[in-house]
């Protein structure tokens, strides 16, 4: 109104005393200062002092004494806006629906929508043809609803879907995409990422200039495409507060969370909300047997049903509509698998609190879904061989793929028993169904033993990574490195195995923070992750129209994620409970007793039967007293095989000598070292025997 001009800057909690002042670029070799929002209105710089005292006032707590309404009062004008085409005056089953989406004859940019009761819409569309089939989308009514609603949100403003894991958030927007023509730009948020990193990614030149390349929402921006925010729940209020129109996904505030609520005043001013729940069983149905061609059990859907009305979110969260398709296709696949072992190996029973573990088994016991009696082939199933090109783990063949990249193909020491034949076969078939793995386990069970062995049964090359707590985003996907004064990227093994083909192997997933390892989630569902370079990996399946600086993902690459068991005594992260439901999930433990003494056999085969039998089963009550809670370490296999080892090659030292090397940290608890040292001796293993210690049998 004054005709005055002015500078705009968007404050935010990565807001730096630089970005308000002077920022540091480099020339030609040469450094020089930008000058900022504060130094250009210098005159202003009074003004400028009380916005940012403001700014700072309103975040502080005594400011919630101020009455300030939490109501998104901005969206009034498009609640308005909206109201006409929804009167309130239908039931919730009568709800006008989809009916057809077709070109506008009068612009190339728009599209007319036409809904079951008559009303027609216009709204805004992508450069791609329209597309109303998609082989992976079956209609239910539940989601039609929720895609008319959508529609009705996209003439007008952004939009941000809320629900809970595997509901099938991503296929809806996939599905409004096609119909409305536009490319989906899938962009995952993450805990650490700054303001800046959403808008734009500091580079450097091949002379050494530092210079700004627009971020992927600004690409998606200017290409008119539609940004997928996935993760919106993860990113700090106060960073994303610098962007306007997108599509958000995010999982629903968690009430009890010490950690505040993502959905703040702010937020909700920047959306249209949509909640999506998780499908009804009837739909449910209708979607799992029309993409499986098999109907399934009804007691699996009974059973998701009980346990997402639970409220311990170690059990509600299990069975979402992804693990339920996951185990139908299964099921379809390999009809006589028990559907008790896939709920227990999808809910990560091994490993459940005991009160939810109780829960659970409850419920299977209710419905009567019990455990598959014990094969009769017993030792068909329990052997693995290599005939020709053929390999058979178990029950279950595949045809071996030739590489020629034959260096990178494991080739471990291994001693097959009978547990990890059948964990590799149950590995294989998920293998053969295209899915990625995850396998959570004590430390020391065995994990990448039995992926090595796996893999060169399979002689597929892998690429491996070992994940730390310093693991960032950026070292995840690339590792920069400084070259004649420039920055250069060289590929992580997560690229190289995309682009190659190759099995990756991601160990100690729990060790990093889950914010860092939930990117991985883009890049397993839909095959598509951005890249610190400006690159970006696509799927197969992409129509190459990003071809000169993408990476489209080879068919044939896997992923397989080791991970220890959460919490005590390994304090890692839950990896399971972040993104576990992407995977297909398998707990390893350490071997049974008879596979056990099998393996120890081979290692020590010097070592006296007996020996091996008192080493097995008094490391598996130590086990049992881990899982009682009573003792913090659960000594695994690797203890045992250690001990072995050792009574092979030095025999002349006595049993009780070699086990006290295991339990030498143990010696300062005097609680814990009595009751290993009760359990030693209960199987015959003098430790910490001395003369006093002797006892006379009865006559």
């Amino acid at each position: 109104m004054t005709n005055r001009e002015h500078e705009y800057i968007a404050l935010s909690r990565d807001t730096t005393e630089a970005d308000l002042k002077q920022r540091r670029e480099i020339k030609d070799g040469t450094a020089f200062y930008v000058d900022q929002v504060e130094y250009i209105t210098a005159s202003y710089s009074a003004l400028v002092s009380e916005l940012l005292s403001f700014a700072h006032t309103i975040t502080q707590e005594e400011a919630k004494t101020l009455g300030i309404a939490d109501f998104p009062l901005s969206n009034m004008s498009l609640l308005a806006a909206i109201m006409k085409f929804d009167l309130g005056k239908a039931a919730l089953s009568d709800a006008p629906l989809l009916q057809s989406v077709k070109e506008s004859a009068e612009s190339s940019s728009d599209a007319i929508v036409t809904f079951t009761d008559g009303q027609t819409l216009t709204v805004s569309r992508g450069s791609k043809d329209l597309q109303s089939h998609d082989p992976h989308y079956i209609p239910t009514n539940h989601d039609e609803r929720l895609l008319a609603d959508m529609m009705t949100s996209h003439k007008f403003h952004d939009m941000c879907i809320v629900g809970p894991r595997g509901c099938g958030k991503s296929t809806v927007v996939r599905k409004l995409s096609s119909l409305l023509g536009y490319h989906v730009e899938p962009i995952l948020l993450y805990q650490d990422m700054t303001s800046r990193d959403l808008l734009q990614q500091r580079t450097t030149l091949e002379n050494g200039d530092t210079a700004w390349r627009p971020s992927p929402l600004i690409e998606a921006m200017e290409g008119g495409h539609i940004a997928v925010l996935d993760g919106l729940h993860r990113i700090n209020g106060g960073t994303f507060s610098v962007l306007a129109r997108i599509v958000g996904l995010a999982e629903p505030p968690d009430l009890n969370s010490t950690t505040g609520q993502w959905l703040n005043a702010e937020m909700l001013s920047m959306f249209l909300f949509h909640h999506m729940t998780a499908l009804p069983i009837k739909d449910e149905v209708k979607v799992i047997d029309s993409l499986t061609d098999h109907h399934v059990d009804d007691k699996l859907f009974e059973l998701s049903e009980n346990l997402r009305r639970n409220k311990d979110n170690s059990l509600a969260n299990t069975l979402s509509t992804r693990n339920l398709l996951r185990i139908a296709k299964r099921l379809s696949q390999y009809p006589n698998e028990s559907l008790y072992t896939a709920v227990h190996n999808a809910c990560m029973s091994r490993f459940l609190p005991a009160l939810a573990k109780r829960t659970l088994e409850q419920t299977l016991e209710e419905l009567e879904i019990a455990p598959s009696p014990v094969s009769s082939e017993l030792e068909t199933s329990t052997s693995c061989s290599v005939t020709g090109n053929r390999l058979r783990i178990g029950n279950t063949e595949c045809e071996i793929q030739q590489t020629d990249n034959l260096m990178k193909v494991p080739d471990t020491l291994f001693y097959d028993n009978a547990m990890h034949i059948s964990v590799m076969e149950s590995m294989l078939k998920d293998y053969l169904s295209g899915e990625h793995l995850l396998l959570v386990g004590n430390q020391g069970v065995g994990k990448n033993k039995v992926v090595d062995r796996f893999l060169q049964l399979l002689g597929r090359p892998r690429e491996y990574i070992q994940l730390h707590r310093d693991t960032t985003v950026q070292t995840l996907t690339l590792q920069p490195t400084v070259r004649d004064g420039r920055i250069v990227y060289d590929d992580s093994p997560l690229v190289k195995a995309v682009r190659e083909g190759l099995v990756l192997v991601i160990d100690e997933a729990d060790k990093a923070p889950t914010n860092v390892t939930c990117v991985l989630k883009t890049l397993v569902e839909s095959g598509q992750m951005h890249l610190s370079d400006g690159r970006k990996i696509v799927s197969g399946e992409d129509d190459g129209s990003h071809s000169t600086q993408s990476i489209k993902m080879h068919p044939d690459f896997r992923m397989i994620v080791l991970a220890n068991r959460p919490g005590f005594p390994f304090l890692g992260n839950d990896f399971f409970q972040a993104v576990g439901d992407i995977y297909s999930c398998l707990a390893l433990d350490n071997p049974d007793i008879e596979s056990e003494v099998s393996m120890l056999r081979q290692y020590g085969q010097g070592v006296p039967e007996a020996t091996l039998r008192k080493l097995v089963l008094a490391f598996g009550e130590l086990r049992s007293l881990a899982d009682q809670g009573i003792i913090a370490y659960p000594y695994s296999t690797r203890e045992v095989v250690s001990v072995v080892k050792h009574l092979q090659l030095f025999p002349e030292d006595g049993l009780a000598t070699v086990v006290s090397n295991v339990f030498d940290f143990d010696q300062y608890n005097s609680e814990m070292k009595e009751m290993i040292v009760e359990t030693m001796r209960k199987h015959g293993i003098p430790l910490g025997a001395v003369s006093t210690n002797v006892s006379l049998a009865k006559e």
